[in-house]
């Protein structure tokens, strides 16, 4: 296998940390490494949480075999992601590099190689443009939160470079606007308002409260830097793109990675390095900006991610229309095939778990996967289910044949509750908008996977409810005894039939069936007889009439049956009643009964298209049946 890095964090895809990771992608090229990242997608709000999800990411690294694993703390700002790495590496014996790690109470002591930027250098450095180079002597500070480390640090270094040039430091000159927007503004318009002396500068401790100052003095009817001189610190690029162009600081990188690699050539465990930081003086504290044709470079750049991320949101918002309804996996990868190939040089590779329509346990670990999306990353072949623990099929090949130049990276497909797998990444060049596309497409696939399932879920629901309806419907439709129609099914069966074209040159038959003797046998015999006897009937009349016919048990021993024929004159009563009858004397289940069972039988016709009222025709049949029943009694009318 081929000599690997291990990076553990999140925010890859951010311009600051990406710069750090495009020289180490250099500098490992030239050397024959790759790179493997880490990059946990990580969605809490309170730092001390452990995200499961991301513990699972980071363990995916114990197959493979690294030279040196390198943390990024601060994006992970999490102790026990950061321990669990670290152990990993030293049972590995491998140097550990543990990136911005200040804050979260890191040293070399802990048998790992810390890497941190010289942030009090590079403050210092802006606070002393300010006095040195411009002469200020009212300089404000607007720092971050209070308590906070590196706001706290910012503030003593600001008051060492005022009191070494001869300045007072009052605790009025210091403001609080918590690293962002909403409090720096709140922070400045209270300065602006009180007593204090107008500032000639105003010193940030990051480049957010920096445009909010500067915006806020402008809004107030300060001019930006001819009345106030604003400087920021950590270099973000909405500062760039500010009027005016934000003064602040950008690590210098280049060094540290030749610091890296000499580590892991030396085998050295532990040690530290300070990352210098450049001041760079903009248009925010009146200096000419001799950066200006990279910025104009830069302001390309954007404008080129503009484009990108407008196509990109159109591409997901296509595929979100195209799949809402959807409630097949599949369609996402067939959607996807279409259009992420059109990001040349990054090749993909989706991991699914196999068992993802029935998974139980959405958190715990991984056990069976399968290739949904696979993009130039493995040869084209199906590969079937593999074990997670393997990371991806044959992938100490993928390893070994790997590029000098190639770097992978691994990310967590997940929404908040449910862990559907992971995808990978390989390509020859770091670049941090086509990777914050792909970690956004992840996020789009993994929503829409998340909608697919629950349309599933949803039909699923709704089939169950339709056949429960179906069952529920036969129940209400039904005799229970007999399982012909009850009263409310056959003028339901009934009024679908007589609306039908085919049948309105046809006949209508009623033919009413009542039991003889009915009462003899519950009251000689119990109504346990009496039900065999019915259940009997309604058997004979289910034999006894060729289909398509309507039969139904009115009630008690009372039975009706509706038929269709082409003629008026069949089926005749006579015929009925005897072949009705002349089936129950044979019916084996009565044979041996000490009574017999028969039945009178009533016959009314009319033709479909004549008929005005259903129930006059039953009236009509009934009648016709009475006159039988009298008959069978031997009764003269």
């Amino acid at each position: 296998m081929g000599k690997l890095i291990g990076i553990f964090a999140t925010e890859i895809s951010s311009r600051l940390q990406g710069n750090f990771y495009k020289q180490l992608h250099k500098k490992a090229t030239e050397l024959g490494y790759n790179l493997v990242f880490f990059s946990a997608n990580l969605e809490r709000l309170n730092s001390d949480d452990t995200d499961e999800h991301a513990m699972d990411l980071f363990g995916m690294s114990d197959r493979m075999t690294f030279s040196a694993f390198i943390i990024h703390a601060q994006s992970l700002r999490n102790k026990d992601l950061i321990e669990h790495v670290i152990e990993m590496g030293k049972r590995r014996d491998i140097p550990i590099f543990v990136c911005d790690c200040d804050s979260m109470g890191y040293t070399k002591e802990d048998g790992i190689i810390t890497i941190n930027l010289d942030y009090k250098q590079g403050f210092a450095d802006c606070v002393k443009h300010i006095v040195e180079c411009h002469n200020c002597k009212s300089v404000y500070m607007l720092a971050g939160m209070r308590g906070n480390k590196f706001s706290d640090d910012r503030i003593d270094v600001y008051k060492e470079v005022l009191t070494s040039h001869g300045m007072d430091v009052s605790a009025d000159n210091i403001m609080y606007g918590d690293f962002w927007e909403l409090p720096a503004r709140e922070a400045v318009l209270k300065l602006i308002n009180s007593d204090l002396p107008k500032p000639d500068a105003i010193c940030c401790a990051n480049d957010s409260m920096a445009i909010a100052a500067a915006r806020v003095l402008e809004e107030q009817g300060y001019h930006v830097p001819d009345d106030v001189r604003i400087t920021g610190f950590d270099g973000i690029e909405d500062g760039k793109y500010n009027f005016p162009i934000i003064s602040t600081c950008q690590p210098i990188w280049t060094t540290i990675p030749d610091l890296v690699f000499d580590d892991i050539a030396k085998d050295v465990r532990s040690g530290e390095y300070y990352v210098p930081l450049k001041f760079y003086p903009k248009e925010s504290c009146g200096c000419d900006n001799a950066d200006a044709i990279n910025d104009r470079k830069e302001m390309a750049r954007l404008m080129q991610n503009n484009r990108l991320n407008t196509w990109q949101h159109s591409m997901l918002s296509n595929m979100q229309l195209q799949l809402m309804d959807s409630s097949n996996p599949s369609d996402i990868t067939d959607y996807m095939n279409g259009i992420i190939g059109m990001f040349k040089g990054y090749k993909h590779l989706y991991c699914i778990r196999d068992n993802i329509e029935c998974v139980d346990d959405w958190i715990g670990a991984f056990d069976k996967m399968r290739i949904h999306l696979n993009l130039e990353f493995l040869p084209d072949k199906d590969y079937g289910v593999f074990r997670a623990q393997d990371i991806i099929p044959n992938y100490e090949q993928v390893f070994l044949n790997a590029e000098p130049d190639e770097i992978f990276i691994f990310h967590m497909l997940k929404s908040v509750e449910k862990k559907y797998g992971y995808s990978v990444i390989r390509a020859n060049y770091y670049s941090t908008t086509q990777i914050k596309i792909f970690f956004q497409f992840a996020e789009s696939f993994t929503n829409m996977m998340e909608s697919i399932l629950r349309n599933r879920q949803l039909e699923q629901a709704n089939r169950k409810l339709s056949e429960m309806y179906e069952r529920m419907s036969e129940i209400y439709i039904r005799d229970m005894m007999t399982g012909l129609y009850n009263r409310t099914g056959y003028y339901k069966e009934l009024d679908s039939y007589i609306l039908r074209e085919d049948i309105r040159d046809k006949y209508i038959h009623i033919i009413t069936v009542d039991m003889d003797g009915m009462k003899l046998i519950n009251d000689n015999y119990g109504h346990q007889e009496g039900d065999i006897a019915i259940k009997a009937v309604a058997r004979a009349i289910g034999d006894c009439f060729a289909q398509p016919y309507i039969g139904a048990r009115f009630g008690g021993d009372e039975f009706v049956v509706a038929l269709f024929s082409d003629s008026e004159d069949k089926p005749d009563q006579a015929r009925i009643s005897k072949r009705l009858n002349d089936y129950l004397k044979a019916m084996p289940s009565l044979k041996d009964k000490e009574y017999s069972v028969g039945a009178s039988v009533g016959h009314a016709v009319c033709r479909v298209s004549e008929l005005k009222d259903i129930k006059e025709l039953e009236k009509q049949a009934d009648d016709s049946m009475y006159v039988d029943k009298h008959k069978r009694k031997g009764i003269k009318q």
